[in-house]
C-alpha cells in the first residue's frame, strides 16, 4: 500500500517590511499578509526550507501535501498570497526584510518575493479575513523539482504580490517549526507498485488477485503484466493513481 513521510521544516521564519532590520527565527508563529498603518502598506512575506534528500525515488510520489499550521488571523480584509520555490538560501536567525543572511541581500529585492521562481510552479492561497483553519497545498511538482535538481533542499517564499487590495490590514499566523503542537509540515505520498496475479479469479476488486493479497488503492500504481498471470482481469471496479500494461 502508498506510504507517508512527514518533513517538519529544517528552517521557517517571516519577513516584516515594517521593520526591516528585524528577525524572527526563533518565533512560534509567522506572518503572511499586510498590515495597513498611518495610510501605507507593509508587507508580510515567509520563506522556509523542507530537507526531502531521504526520498530516494520520486517517480513513486503521488501528492506532497504542506500544510501551514493556523494560528490566529487579524485584520479585515482578504489578501492573496503567493507560494513559489525561493531561488537564494536564507539563514533562518539572520533573515530580515532586508536581506537573506546579515551580510547577503535578497539578489530579488527587499521581501525575497523578487527571488520566488515564478518560471516553474506556483500556488496561491487566502490570509487575512475569513481564514480559520490550516492552509493546505499540493506542491508534489516541486517536491520532485528539489529531489532530481536541487540536491533535495526546497525552499518557498509567501509573498504578497502587487499591492495589496483595499485600505485595511489582512494577515494569517501561521505555526512555525518552533511550536510543536502544530508545526507546518510537508506529508509526501508514495505509491506500491501492485502487480496482478490474476490467482483467484479474474476480478480486479479481488484482494487475493494481486501480489501481496491487496489490490491498490487510489494513491498505488496498478501493474498488469502479461508474464506470470494466472487469470486475465475481467471484472470489478479499480482506484489508483496510475496503471501499467507490459
Amino acid at each position: 500500500m502508498s506510504s507517508t513521510t512527514t518533513i517538519t521544516a529544517a528552517k521557517d521564519t517571516y519577513l516584516n517590511a515594517r521593520r526591516g532590520t528585524q528577525n524572527y527565527g526563533s518565533e512560534t508563529t509567522m506572518t503572511i499578509g499586510a498590515l495597513y498603518s498611518f495610510g501605507s502598506w507593509f508587507k508580510l512575506n515567509a520563506v522556509m526550507s523542507f530537507d526531502v534528500s531521504g526520498i530516494t525515488d520520486p517517480s513513486s510520489i503521488t501528492k506532497a501535501i504542506l500544510t501551514l499550521g493556523f494560528d490566529s488571523t487579524s485584520g479585515s480584509t482578504t489578501q492573496t498570497a503567493t507560494l513559489a520555490r525561493l531561488n537564494q538560501d536564507f539563514a533562518e536567525t539572520e533573515a530580515t526584510w532586508i536581506g537573506a543572511e546579515t551580510s547577503e541581500a535578497w539578489s530579488g529585492g527587499y521581501g525575497a518575493f523578487g527571488n520566488a521562481e515564478t518560471t516553474q510552479p506556483t500556488y496561491t492561497f487566502s490570509v487575512g479575513s475569513g481564514v480559520s483553519a490550516n492552509v493546505t497545498i499540493d506542491i508534489k511538482d516541486l517536491v520532485i523539482d528539489a529531489i532530481t535538481r536541487r540536491s533535495g533542499t526546497l525552499l518557498l517564499v509567501a509573498s504578497i504580490s502587487g499591492t495589496p487590495s483595499g485600505a485595511a490590514s489582512g494577515n494569517t499566523d501561521f505555526d512555525t517549526k518552533e511550536n510543536l503542537s502544530n508545526q507546518t509540515a510537508l506529508v509526501v505520498t508514495q505509491a506500491e507498485r501492485i502487480v496482478w496475479s490474476g490467482a483467484t479469479s479474474g476480478n480486479m476488486a479481488t484482494d487475493s488477485n494481486w501480489v501481496g493479497g491487496t489490490k491498490p488503492d487510489y494513491d498505488d500504481f496498478a501493474m498488469f503484466i502479461e508474464d506470470g498471470q494466472t487469470s486475465t482481469p475481467v471484472v470489478g471496479s479499480l482506484v489508483c493513481s496510475r496503471v501499467y500494461f507490459g
